[in-house]
């Protein structure tokens, strides 16, 4: 997408601290699940959970295409929460200084037990593992990730756990842990106070007024022929 280097940054744009480029890279995966949506989807029954299936239908009243509705909104919801996902680590790793953590079993195309974080600054020797909600994590996947930034503090690194979705101020902080909600976390990386909001403030501009990235790159496409012929 290297075409996308001489575009104007339009006004809406609001996070500077990652080039427009990125963010449009980084979005159009965002906008590839949307079209998902409208291409053929098929519930596959051996992966239906029948009792919850019946208990559905009897208690709203719903008909077989009722449920196909439900589910194929219910899957497709899953895996846009899972893009979001990466859709943060790819934006935390376009600040400057930060990356994403490769593993070595990943530059070897390798697949071992090995277990790493998300996003590493080595300048500022800080580590940071993301998730979307505390209530996503069993028990087990606790004590997981915890294990892993632990291995992380006792090389001497600063290890960060971030809810992006968090919204209680009650952390419960390991000694050699700290709990950040998103907002903690991206103002921090971002080095100022409403990094956070101008995210959230340029993803919801974005959504509105584009429904689909051909919109979008033609926008931004047509202001700058604009601003260039102005020239």
């Amino acid at each position: 997408m290297s075409y996308l280097y001489n575009m104007e940054v339009p006004k809406w744009y609001k996070i500077n601290e990652i080039s427009l480029d990125k963010y449009i890279l980084h979005i159009s995966e965002i906008y590839k699940h949307f079209e998902s949506i409208h291409e053929d989807f098929e519930l596959e029954d051996k992966k239906e959970d029948i009792f919850l299936k019946k208990m559905m239908m009897s208690q709203n009243h719903w008909s077989e295409e009722d449920w196909y509705k439900h589910e194929k909104n219910r899957i497709l919801q899953r895996n846009l929460e899972m893009k979001i996902g990466y859709f943060h680590e790819n934006i935390a790793s376009s600040i400057r200084g930060f990356s994403k953590i490769v593993s070595s079993s990943e530059k070897k195309r390798e697949k071992t037990n090995e277990s790493h974080c998300d996003i590493v600054n080595y300048e500022l020797n800080e580590v940071f593992e993301l998730k979307n909600k505390e209530n996503t994590m069993n028990s087990d996947s606790k004590k997981s990730v915890f294990k892993k930034l632990k291995e992380y503090s006792s090389k001497g690194m600063k290890s960060y756990l971030v809810f992006i979705n968090k919204w209680t101020k009650k952390n419960k902080n390991d000694d050699s842990i700290v709990i950040l909600s998103g907002k903690e976390f991206y103002n921090k990386i971002a080095k100022r106070d409403d990094f956070y909001d101008d995210l959230l403030e340029t993803i919801t501009y974005t959504f509105i007024h584009y429904k689909s990235m051909d919109e979008l790159l033609k926008s931004i496409n047509k202001k700058s022929d604009e601003s260039s012929k102005s020239d």
